[in-house]
């Protein structure tokens, strides 16, 4: 009789994780309370998240209020049952792994004061049809959206400088993306397996290029408009094989320079962008 009335105790009691860190449920969500500034990172259930989850800007507990800042590592990771949230505009970071592999996920408008997305935060998210990006992302990280095969296009805002390895590798159905004229690299196998890709544009701001980055099956990528006037550091793989079938559109400042270095000079044709501008 002790211990069950010891483990019922236990079970009323916050989990203290710091000094000044609680994990607590309320309404159904999982925090961890931190006192020193009072904000609050929703963290992961047992039993796990489903259904339409709305998070709060804030929450009360023991007649303190905290601001929702943060939705934790792997917080609704394998949350199957999980069909749409919303996340408040309190919300500054999504962490790692938040959402992978949740399939019943559809959309998710990612609020305007996030700055940060963890590597992997929506791998796996075969349901993932349709994704607003914060203007204030910095980067999309690793793995960030690899294997969401449903979603059809993406826009990576202004804010963004760089998009990490893998970032869309094997996102089957992408056919549009439009990269931001911030964007500085591109990272390994970013594009990787995106088949149904049929055209991509590189802003000027791209130095670099990583290695397979539009490889492994980008058999329907027929068109590359590449506007850096400085060839981007390109490994020789960032094509792959199809690349003698593509059209490659440059500034006719720098055509002589793609076309005397490779991967750039195996493109089937290469011609100035300001001709096709004019069509």
């Amino acid at each position: 009789m002790k211990k069950l009335l010891l483990f019922i105790f236990t079970l009323l009691l916050p989990l203290v994780a710091s000094a000044d860190a609680y994990n607590v449920k309320i309404d159904g969500i999982c925090y961890n309370l931190f006192d020193n500034d009072k904000t609050a990172e929703v963290t992961s259930s047992n039993p796990q998240y489903s259904g339409y989850v709305i998070i709060p800007e804030t929450v009360t507990y023991n007649d303190n209020q905290y601001s929702v800042t943060s939705i934790g590592e792997k917080a609704f990771k394998l949350c199957t049952g999980l069909r749409s949230i919303t996340i408040p505009n309190s919300v500054k970071s999504i962490g790692e792994e938040a959402f992978a592999i949740c399939y019943g996920l559809i959309d998710i408008i990612i609020p305007n004061r996030v700055t940060s997305i963890g590597d992997g935060a929506f791998y796996n998210c075969y349901g993932l049809i349709d994704i607003t990006i914060s203007n204030r992302v910095t980067s999309i990280g690793n793995y960030v959206f690899t294997g969401c095969d449903r979603l059809k296009s993406i826009t990576i805002p202004n804010s963004v400088t760089s998009i990490g390895d893998y970032a869309f590798y094997r996102c089957s159905g992408l056919t549009s993306v439009t990269i931001s004229n911030r964007v500085t690299s591109i990272g390994d196998k970013a594009f990787s397996g995106c088949f149904e890709l049929t055209s991509i544009t590189i802003p000027n701001s791209v130095t670099s290029i990583g290695d397979g980055a539009f490889d492994d099956r980008c058999s329907s990528l027929n068109k590359v408009y590449c506007y850096a006037t400085n060839l981007p550091k390109t490994r020789e793989s960032a094509f792959g094989n199809y690349v003698l079938h593509m059209t490659l559109y440059v500034p006719a400042s720098a055509i002589n320079k793609y076309k005397a270095s490779a991967p750039w000079s195996w493109f089937g044709k290469i011609l100035p962008i300001e001709e096709q501008q004019h069509k």
